[in-house]
């Protein structure tokens, strides 16, 4: 009943420690919804992604974060098994070696907006939840320009497309 909520860029938490980045010979697109919520828009995004675009697979290396909290897991690991190019990060706490070798990140609008822009990393964020929804012109000022409702993030053929697009 008393309790004060501290969300916001004023409560952040971000370990500052950057990595080095290595180089690599695929480009990294990274998903990451966060230490929980569902995976089912990601497991849509990407069996589509992956489905209608032989071209460009064999360059991408597709990294997963799987919060510890996430639901159905299990669809992500089953798709994994078909791709060789897809590597699963699953209950790990500190992942900004994961989120700095990203070419490109998607997913929600948690705390991945202040890790992705303090690494410079160009990001398609959902506001999944209220307490991520926050004015354009400040998610701008962190360098973020996509940022899409919740509605959208169902609508995975368009993301998908949308994603292609932002790797040409």
């Amino acid at each position: 009943k008393n309790c004060k909520i501290l969300i916001g860029p004023k409560y952040n938490i971000i370990n500052c420690c950057k990595e080095k980045k290595i180089k690599k010979n695929k480009f990294n697109l990274l998903f990451y919804n966060g230490g929980g919520g569902n995976l089912r828009q990601i497991y849509n995004i990407l069996r589509f992604f992956l489905k209608n675009n032989s071209e460009i697979i064999n360059k991408i290396k597709l990294s997963i974060v799987l919060g510890p909290i996430s639901v159905n897991k299990k669809n992500i690991y089953r798709l994994a098994k078909n791709y060789k190019n897809i590597e699963i990060i699953d209950n790990r706490y500190n992942i900004n070696n994961v989120i700095c070798q990203a070419d490109l990140i998607v997913g929600s609008a948690g705390n991945l907006v202040y890790e992705s822009a303090f690494f410079n990393i160009p990001t398609l964020l959902f506001q999944i939840s209220e307490n991520q929804i926050t004015c354009l012109e400040s998610m701008e000022k962190l360098g973020h320009y996509f940022i899409l409702d919740k509605k959208n993030f169902e609508e995975y053929k368009k993301v998908s497309n949308l994603i292609v697009s932002m790797l040409r």
